[in-house]
């Protein structure tokens, strides 16, 4: 592996020119295809997972909290109820 690893190294150096090429078009064709195919629209970044605990923590702070509604949270904590 280390010898593999090494020609393509000095290979990739010897051809910087072609290389540099090579990767500026796989950036241009990604780009494009993203573009041509609706990759650059609006981007969703809601994520839920109906009947689970941290659901229902965040649906509980959208109720009780409006004001941080648009926080999520990652850990959530509960105390445990009050003895008499």
């Amino acid at each position: 592996m280390p010898t593999l690893l090494y020609r393509l190294g000095s290979l990739a150096y010897r051809h910087r020119r072609r290389v540099l090429a090579l990767w500026l078009a796989v950036i241009a064709a990604t780009v494009a295809c993203m573009v041509a195919f609706g990759g650059t629209g609006k981007l969703d970044n809601t994520f839920t997972i109906p009947g689970s605990e941290s659901q229902q923590a965040l649906d509980r702070m959208h109720t009780d909290f409006p004001a941080s509604s648009g926080t999520s949270a990652q850990v959530v904590f509960t105390a445990p109820r009050a003895r008499r």
